[in-house]
């Protein structure tokens, strides 16, 4: 039985990581997401002042 417990511990440990890594990852591709946008503005911006 303690092994068993010892088990559903580890289990949960691991769950809660995985689940702080992911919103690690969503958050790092909103940022990602944020910084193509600002990227994409820029780059129009410079072909509306090519000649």
């Amino acid at each position: 039985m303690a092994r068993a417990k010892k088990l559903q511990k580890k289990a949960l440990a691991a769950y809660n990581k995985s689940q702080q890594l992911l919103k690690d990852i969503q958050y790092d591709s909103t940022a990602i997401d944020d910084e193509v946008g600002v990227l994409e503005e820029l780059l129009v911006s410079a072909c509306q002042r090519l000649p």
